[in-house]
């Protein structure tokens, strides 16, 4: 009949004790030199599923060879096992999710996934706030999705489009407020890469407003804001001088309006902690400042980091002891900025920029 794949259930001397998973199948005994090899690995609908680990593996060591020992691993085991299977599980559909909100996916290389598969993939997306932008590359690609998941991911983009709208609108009251007051005000992060770097503003799911100010401009910012009924809720700014590298180098604001976006009001764009402390004082704000371009938000007039600045700031950014990289959004962040300046970018500014 050829081969086949039989689980081992037992061992008598040179034979072993084997049994197929089909109901009703019979246990079996055969020679130990029957055996062709075993099996590791399985492939599933594209993700590999690893077979000795776990409490199998562990089996084989000398601790399972002591009085309670086996149990003991097998309950290590099995805990090991869900927890390693997670890790695999996850970080494959990361890997896939992150492909698929490529700016630059071939439809052909989407993957034909099950409704099992497309649920996961969904589940772990949303997780990541990637869902919104999944949800926009797959329309674009014109996949036809399962229709679960092809409603949980029109969910998530609507709901993150009402959202920016919302948060648009109050930022625009922040900007216009400030401009009155004469404070020059540069947007930072998922603010401004949803309106100038994603295909729609919907694509970057965000929570809060980032905004760099100069130093000097610290006390004025903080007493517009205070007109519109912001307040910092983790410093005072008239306790901090903005020209000392301290370790603080930004304030949190937040309003009682649900409306009113909550405000990152930064003054440098990293704050002196490890590692920042080695290189915060050799970026030039200045630099950063002159380099800035003019662009708008919601009709207000606003500036924005030049794009050689913009691309270190995020790699910086994303790879701070609080980050490390964990946000699959700082990947595409960094993916998307770079298609939009396109062959635009000089990559010259962007190493000198680096060093």
């Amino acid at each position: 009949a050829g081969p086949c794949v039989h689980r081992v259930t037992g061992r008598i001397k040179e034979a072993l004790r084997v049994q197929g998973d089909a109901p009703g199948c019979p246990v079996e005994e055969i020679p130990a030199s029957d055996v062709l090899g075993l099996v590791q690995v399985l492939e599933r609908e594209g993700r590999r599923i690893l077979l000795d680990r776990g409490a199998p593996r562990l089996m084989r060591t000398p601790l399972a060879r002591i009085p309670g020992g086996r149990r003991l691993l097998r309950s290590v085991g099995e805990c090991w096992l869900w927890l390693d299977g997670r890790r695999n599980r996850d970080g494959a559909e990361l890997m896939r999710i992150v492909h698929l909100c490529s700016p630059l996916i071939d439809p052909d290389s989407i993957p034909a996934l099950s409704a099992s598969g497309w649920a996961r993939l969904v589940s772990v997306a949303t997780d990541h706030d990637l869902a919104p932008l999944l949800h926009y590359q797959m329309s674009r690609s014109g996949v036809d999705l399962p229709p679960e998941s092809a409603r949980l991911l029109k969910e998530a983009y609507y709901s993150a489009a009402a959202r920016h709208a919302v948060l648009s609108q109050g930022v625009a009251t922040v900007l216009t407020a400030m401009k009155d007051a004469g404070v020059r005000v540069m947007i930072l992060k998922g603010a401004d890469l949803a309106e100038t770097v994603y295909p729609s503003p919907a694509c970057r799911p965000m929570t809060d407003v980032d905004l760099l100010i100069h130093p000097g401009d610290l006390a004025v910012a903080d007493r517009t804001l205070s007109g519109l009924a912001y307040c910092s809720v983790d410093g005072c700014a008239t306790k901090i001088d903005p020209f000392l590298a301290t370790s603080l180098a930004t304030l949190d604001y937040r309003a009682p309006d649900p409306l009113l976006p909550l405000i990152h009001h930064h003054w440098h764009l990293v704050n002196t902690s490890v590692p920042a402390d080695a290189y915060r004082d050799h970026i030039s704000m200045d630099e950063i400042w002159s380099e800035a371009l003019p662009s708008e938000l919601n009709g207000t007039d606003v500036l924005r980091m030049a794009p050689h600045h913009l691309l270190v700031y995020l790699c910086e950014h994303a790879l701070r002891p609080a980050h490390a990289m964990s946000k699959p959004i700082q990947v595409t962040d960094l993916a998307w900025a770079i298609a939009a300046t396109g062959r635009d970018l000089d990559w010259n500014r962007v190493l000198d920029a680096a060093q």
